[in-house]
């Protein structure tokens, strides 16, 4: 159980299907719609249980998570803070449960016990089911008996259908999750399901206006709904209040995952993220069908998250969480400090990892400069500090996640430079303790930006940006040079382990070892530069514990003991297994291809005694259209090993890679001659493509542009050249001009596409959407197009229909005061514009936001 070892220190064995497994047997329920149902959780075979972790999971729209009740007591330290029960878990339909006996001593139940009880509300309609079950999402299943082996569990049951004969019906609104810089405009997309024959609805959207400063609402996609369905007063304090009526009053149906308008935001915040909320503060939520019937609501609340917020500024590129060591030049004989920095710390839980050194390079480690709440000396392992490694193991007390700024420092370790010349990799590793990091309590993946330590190169004019080897073995490995002094005119000469290697200035498509450059400049002056590339430790099955099956059949099983690798580790078995163990197996050959965090694999397999001789054939299809890089993976059993491989492309081995689109079959031979032959099929995806649909911005500031991308293989990231940088699917507020887009799918394959935001074609005699009379030279004056010089009259009224403002011959000046001079508050108001054109008198309508802190 990765997480209680990061909590208690305890190293737990791998786990098999050898020790007897808790039996929890779960309620099977039935309630009526609008009604509350209570789900028992009973135990049997619960003996000598120290620790326990899973999820457990239902359906969001049918159960509606309510209360805790009945955690029994017979347990030592079990009791409420053993479940997190979070709205960011329950809305979606999870509950986390993570307990650890902190004496370490054997917890017994008597079978039959009931261990805790969930209680939820029934928001399902009649005849809606759902299965309340214990599962390894998002925490993963782990039971810890007293002799620190990780058992599993049993589950069954879980049931639940809802009776009666009408009620129940559920509106499920949905926020979406977003990410932006600080001062990037975003907008969270409200989506929703079970809008069924809807009235009408009324709710309230809540959000922390310290961080987010809300701009405007858009992208209406309901019948009757549009800017004046929002009340806008209470913005600044947060508050968004919704009021919507289907105009024909005869109920409005949308499929499932329809977005209907969107609420945008400048983020002011530096760092962290905060909730869109669907509240009943000011306005209380109400939905109503068309038999006049409330309808019941579930929601899920949208986010906003910062992304490289604020403060340090960090050279680390590596994607989500990363541990970042500094790159520090030292005299011989002196002291260095190597800063530990974050990025993308954002709701962190736990983390660990080991750092390593070269001792014959440095020495006399001390860790200093602390900046990490919950983190002291006594977190640090430097035991093995005279061997060039040290561990560090972290917990967030509360269990709430702790949030730092990219680039922020939370230690430093200092050395003392023992060696007169040289260069020391800091590298974060697994040797002591494991990588690993959790977000919100769910382990998430550990990316690294590894550093060095030069000695005896204080004064060198030679700097050095240095990519060290993705994969143990790899060839990817980079190093790019600086020369600042000396006169130029440089010449260069590399050497790989003493021997000549290159005579160019950088150098790509390295693997481990010791590069050597010497640069002359033209006056004759020579200076050298060491650096060290280093295999990241590569994943290693230190221990394969095999049992063959018995007579009787499925009974054999594949225990394994692992290390190395960046963690999180992905198992994956030719018989669909994605655990490190796997039991309940026949006779035969087992393959297992092990992937780590950073890509990298280990591909092996197993063979247990018995059975006829068979092959199937894994095949994994190509990334993107057009590559050549398709795998198969021959999976042999039965006979008697060992097997040999014959492709029809002419290859031997198990594993085939590099293949493009097309048949490949495979012929196995047993060492007894008997041969068994598969087919498997390498398949391309279709060609990815994207293309870009705009809307007009006749005033520069309201065009829009969406991306549409077909094939390639989802999701898809989004890169556009708008001045915020957005990676959004849907970019809004721009200018006039062309944007671009680059789109990349899950595999990396990226597609590009241009447009022009046009003007509108109606131009004249429509008018900015927003302005904010504050004096910043940006929306001060209400705009109206072509209006100049013009014989016009100009009314504007406030939502309670009242004349706030009225004039001739209007040309563009008024700045938002009412007809005795006196500033308007923010808000919605409706503007009348008639017009003497060419003799005709034309007229038109429209509306307009005051918002004086828009920036």
């Amino acid at each position: 159980m990765k997480k209680l070892y990061l909590l208690t220190l305890i190293l737990v064995g791998y786990a098999g299907a050898l020790w007897a497994q808790p039996v929890f047997d779960i309620d099977n329920t039935t309630g009526d719609p609008g009604g509350t149902v209570a789900v028992n959780f009973k135990v049997s075979n619960f003996s000598n249980i120290v620790g326990m972790q899973f999820s457990i999971n239902w359906d969001p729209n049918v159960l509606q998570f309510s209360s805790l009740s009945n955690i029994t007591n017979a347990i030592n330290d079990f009791d409420a803070a053993a479940f997190n029960t979070d709205s960011k878990f329950t809305d979606d339909g999870s509950i986390i449960v993570q307990w650890y006996d902190t004496g370490a001593n054997g917890n017994f139940l008597p079978d039959g016990t009931i261990i805790f009880t969930i209680n939820f509300n029934i928001v399902g309609g009649s005849g809606s089911t759902t299965t309340v079950t214990i599962s390894d999402e998002p925490r993963k299943i782990e039971i810890i008996d007293n002799n620190e082996n990780s058992i599993g569990l049993t589950s069954m049951g879980g049931d639940f259908t809802a009776s009666g004969t009408g009620g129940g019906a559920t509106l499920r609104m949905i926020g979406s999750d977003e990410m932006g810089a600080t001062g990037e405009n975003v907008c969270v997309e409200v989506t929703v399901q079970g809008f069924t024959d809807i009235t009408g609805m009324q709710l309230s959207i809540n959000w922390d206006p310290a961080f987010l400063s809300y701009t405007g609402v858009g992208a209406f996609n309901l019948t009757g709904l549009n800017a004046g369905s929002f009340s806008e007063d209470g913005v600044n304090d947060g508050k968004l209040v919704l009021q919507w009526t289907d105009p024909a009053v005869a109920g409005i149906t949308v499929p499932n995952n329809t977005r209907i308008f969107q609420i945008c935001f400048d983020i002011t915040g530096s760092s962290g993220s905060r909730s869109v909320q669907f509240t009943n503060d000011p306005l209380a939520i109400e939905i109503i069908d068309a038999d006049d019937m409330r309808v019941t609501f579930s929601k899920k609340d949208g986010t906003v998250a910062v992304e490289g917020g604020g403060g340090g500024g960090s050279d680390c590129d590596a994607p989500g969480f990363a541990l970042a060591a500094s790159s520090e030049n030292v005299s011989a004989g002196g002291q260095t400090c190597v800063e530990i920095t974050v990025k993308g710390f954002t709701d962190v839980t736990t983390l660990a990892t080991t750092i390593e050194w070269d001792p014959q390079i440095l020495g006399n480690p001390e860790i200093t400069n602390i900046n990490l709440a919950g983190l002291a000396d006594g977190n640090f392992n430097l035991d093995q500090g005279a061997n060039g490694m040290l561990s560090l193991v972290w917990f967030e007390q509360n269990t709430d996640g702790l949030t730092l700024a990219d680039g922020t420092k939370i230690f430093e370790i200092c050395f003392d430079a023992v060696a007169s010349g040289g260069t020391s990799a800091i590298q974060f590793t697994d040797a002591l303790t494991d990588r690993d990091v959790t977000i919100n309590s769910v382990e998430t993946t550990f990316n690294q930006c590894d550093g060095q330590v030069v000695v005896g190169n204080g004064n060198n004019p030679i700097t050095a940006s240095v990519t060290q080897p993705s994969c143990n073995g790899e060839t990817d490995g980079a190093i790019n040079i600086t020369v600042t002094g000396g006169t130029p005119g440089y010449t260069y000469q590399w050497t790989k382990n003493g021997s000549n290697f290159a005579t160019s200035e950088d150098l790509t498509n390295l693997s481990a070892g010791t590069y050597l450059v010497t640069v002359t400049d033209s006056d004759g002056t020579q200076f050298t530069l060491e650096v060290i590339l280093n295999n990241p430790p590569g994943v290693v099955i230190n221990n394969a514990n095999i049992t063959n099956p018995s007579a009787a059949g499925n009974d054999g099983a594949i225990a394994l003991a692992v290390s190395g690798g960046a963690t999180p580790l992905q198992f994956n078995w030719s018989n669909g297994a994605t655990t490190r163990d796997i039991a309940g197996l026949g006779g035969g050959s087992y393959a297992l291809t092990i992937t780590d965090a950073n890509g990298c694999t280990l591909d092996t397999s197993f063979a247990l005694g018995g059975g006829a001789l068979s092959v199937t054939v894994d095949a994994v299809d190509i990334s993107c259209n057009g590559e050549n890089d398709g795998i198969a993976t021959a999976m042999a059993s039965g006979g008697a090993g060992p097997y040999q491989y014959s492709w029809n492309s002419g290859d031997s081995g198990m594993r085939i890679s590099g293949l493009a689109p097309g048949n490949y079959t495979v012929t196995v031979t047993d060492a007894a001659g008997t041969t068994a032959t598969a087919n498997g099929t390498v398949e391309e995806p279709d060609q990815l493509s994207v293309a870009i649909n705009t809307t007009p911005s006749p005033n520069d500031v309201e065009g829009t542009a969406t991306a549409v991308v077909n094939g390639g293989t989802q999701p898809y990231s989004y890169s556009w050249t708008d001045a915020n940088n957005s990676t959004t699917r849907v970019v809004i507020n721009l200018p006039q001009g062309s944007i671009q887009v680059v789109v990349n799918d899950a595999n990396g394959c990226p597609a590009s596409a241009s447009a022009i935001i046009p003007t509108s074609p109606r131009e004249c005699f429509s008018a900015v959407p927003v302005m904010s009379p504050n004096s910043d030279g940006r929306n001060d004056f209400f705009n109206i197009a072509c209006i100049s010089g013009l014989d016009n009259e100009v009314e504007v009224y406030n939502r309670q229909g009242e004349l706030v403002f009225e004039t001739t011959n209007y040309e563009n000046d008024w700045d938002g005061r009412d007809l005795d001079g006196n500033v308007l508050p923010d808000g919605p108001y409706y503007w009348v514009v008639r017009v003497r054109n060419n003799g005709v008198l034309e007229q038109y309508l429209g509306h307009l936001t005051i918002l004086s802190t828009l920036n």
